[in-house]
């Protein structure tokens, strides 16, 4: 069903964390979760992670992380359909004229390159985490000790949850559920 396609990348994303996560636990966490944002709209988008995290016992601020990669894979796939579609424009017998079917087919290449860009810097990002995390709390050093630790902490769980893309196999299967979801 959608929402277990749905708990599935889920469950990828928390393997470094909790390398057997509830899938029971993940599945009435996202059936909440969906069921607040049709309640409250997207506020209610943060009723899942925080399900999640209480669940399955691990940081609040590592399921937000994943939550922010889930979406950013949406919006890559969003992307990567739209530019798809702007360069076929020509190819479904709509009659719009030379210009503009050139200014759609240039777009649609533009959304295409972009998307690619994206997706590497999600690739370069898997390898250049722990310096990036180290750069950032080196960059907060001015910070009183109490407001360094308390970034700190914030910044190590939220590097966390960016650890499941450390794996080419984690890597290849949220991608292939996100364009499993769009398809």
């Amino acid at each position: 069903t959608g929402v277990q396609t749905c708990a599935l990348p889920i469950s990828v994303f928390l393997k470094p964390l909790k390398p057997h996560p509830s899938m029971r636990n993940l599945l009435s966490a996202t059936v909440i979760g969906f069921t607040a944002i049709t309640l409250f709209g997207r506020p209610g988008e943060f009723v899942r992670p925080y399900l999640i995290a209480r669940k399955e016992q691990v940081p609040v601020t590592c399921q937000l992380a994943a939550w922010a990669l889930e979406r950013i894979f949406d919006l890559l796939m969003a992307l990567l359909l739209f530019a798809f579609a702007l360069t076929r424009v020509q190819t479904s017998g709509m009659h719009i004229g030379a210009k503009m079917t050139w200014i759609l087919a240039a777009g649609g290449k533009v959304g295409g390159t972009l998307g690619v860009a994206i997706l590497l810097v999600l690739l370069s990002l898997r390898h250049f985490a722990e310096p990036l995390r180290l750069r950032l709390i080196r960059a907060l050093r001015h910070l009183p000790e109490k407001r360094l630790a308390g970034f700190e902490k914030i910044i190590n769980a939220l590097f966390q949850g960016v650890e499941s893309m450390r794996s080419d196999a984690s890597l290849i299967i949220v991608l292939l559920y996100s364009a499993l979801e769009w398809v």
